[in-house]
């Protein structure tokens, strides 16, 4: 057996008691609440929402301009659908049928 296993097997055959894991859990606790009350000192918490706060600006921005072009882009297919269909009936019908087709769906609409 070497000196490895021989630590191993020493280590897997260690208990605790209930002292010994209480003192651990209070240095635990203690060492992370002087991890954090470090970690979070003024400084830091405003560098950290200023940050915050300029990437949420961020996307917004990009975000509202997506919006904004994508309303655009859905406004001009379809003025480009119904200038096809209006001249589809043009090529049909002449004026005369594009006029009683607006004065048709006018008359349905009120």
């Amino acid at each position: 057996m070497d000196l490895d296993e021989a630590r191993r097997e020493q280590a897997e055959n260690v208990l605790l008691d209930n002292l010994t894991l209480a003192a651990l859990r209070a240095e635990l606790r203690e060492a992370v609440e002087d991890g954090i009350r470090n970690a979070m000192t003024q400084e830091s918490a405003r560098a950290f929402w200023s940050v915050g706060i300029e990437l949420l600006q961020e996307q917004a921005t990009r975000r509202t301009g997506r919006f904004i072009l994508d309303g655009a882009w859905f406004a001009l297919k379809r003025l480009f659908w119904v200038c096809a269909a209006l001249l589809a009936i043009y090529m049909l019908g002449g004026w005369h049928l594009v006029v009683t087709l607006i004065k048709t769906l006018a008359r349905e609409a009120s």
